[in-house]
């Protein structure tokens, strides 16, 4: 739900911005993504 949310919101902010601008969006996501998944990976390893 939270990750639709998050993408909808992403997806309508950038149709009002420029082609790089959405680019930096998405990579930026990409690595907040990464870096969420590492965290929850370092998490579960812990226990």
């Amino acid at each position: 739900m939270r990750f639709g949310t998050v993408a909808l919101l992403a997806g309508s902010v950038s149709d009002q911005l420029p082609d790089y601008s959405r680019t930096e969006i998405w990579v930026g996501s990409a690595i907040l993504l990464v870096a969420l998944l590492a965290l929850l990976v370092a998490v579960l390893r812990r226990r």
